[in-house]
């Protein structure tokens, strides 16, 4: 049933995938129940107004948060942001409650029964300063020994009103996706000697899509995140390899 509420998820992130600082900076703190603290960096040129959904039941408990974005250049542009951050969160409440409700009604009533939960969170990155990052986390529970964890980064490129793909980073004739594989093998060969858990065939399981989930840190390094399960066990959890500007080859970050 997690995979089927998550399909939901990846499937709104096919096309849009992950940061950023300004000079000018404020900082706003939020506490969310069942969530880390979270430190918002938001540039005061743009305001990030913050979208509060709560319900408690007597099969589900759901609690979500999304950006809704202001002062953005391109106001098409910034509709189509606000619009896909508010469909996530809808799509996700949808379906859990209709996994939630068929489950409520099917069980039988000499067992224990035990609510569905959706916890949806989200927060801006730094990065270089022509870029928004805005990372989205999402928690699952839908029974079991845990829930599943999602999180995604989106890149808002503001100097292009645009997201910012992985390939967008990469001289074209440039093979990346293999120069970005075989650089996360050598790190996870070294995290694995420090005893970090992957998978025994994590190696065909690292695959380089044009939907990629990364973000940019302010000094131009690339980081690419690999959700739950897509190359190590859940006691792993997300797994983020940080590399180097200096050891891509054809990597075009800009710093404008």
């Amino acid at each position: 049933m997690i995979k089927k509420i998550m399909a939901y998820f990846l499937m709104s992130t096919l096309f849009i995938t992950p940061c950023f600082t300004y000079a000018n900076t404020k900082q706003e703190t939020k506490e969310t129940p069942g969530t880390a603290i979270f430190v918002m960096a938001v540039p005061t040129e743009i305001h990030i107004e913050d979208q509060h959904y709560k319900s408690t039941g007597n099969y589900l408990n759901i609690e979500t948060h999304y950006p809704q974005l202001e002062g953005l250049l391109d106001k098409k542009f910034q509709k189509k942001m606000n619009h896909y951050f508010e469909n996530h969160v809808i799509q996700l409440q949808k379906e859990i409650k209709k996994e939630a409700k068929k489950q409520y009604k099917e069980q039988a009533s000499d067992t224990p029964l035990y609510k569905y939960e959706l916890i949806s969170n989200y927060k801006t990155k730094e990065s270089l300063k022509q870029y928004l990052v805005i990372g989205l986390f999402d928690y699952i529970y839908t029974g079991g020994a845990h829930g599943l964890p999602q999180q995604s980064y989106i890149t808002l490129d503001l100097s292009q009103n645009e997201v910012l793909t992985l390939n967008q980073l990469f001289d074209e004739k440039m093979d990346y996706k293999t120069e970005l594989k075989e650089l996360i093998t050598n790190q996870i060969e070294k995290r694995t000697d420090k005893k970090e858990k992957f998978f025994d065939d994590f190696y065909d399981l690292i695959h380089i899509e044009e939907n990629q989930n990364f973000y940019i840190t302010p000094a131009g390094d690339l980081v690419l995140v690999f959700n739950v399960y897509e190359i190590a066990p859940y006691s792993t959890g997300v797994v983020e390899f940080t590399i180097k500007k200096e050891d891509l080859k054809g990597y075009r970050v800009d710093y404008n």
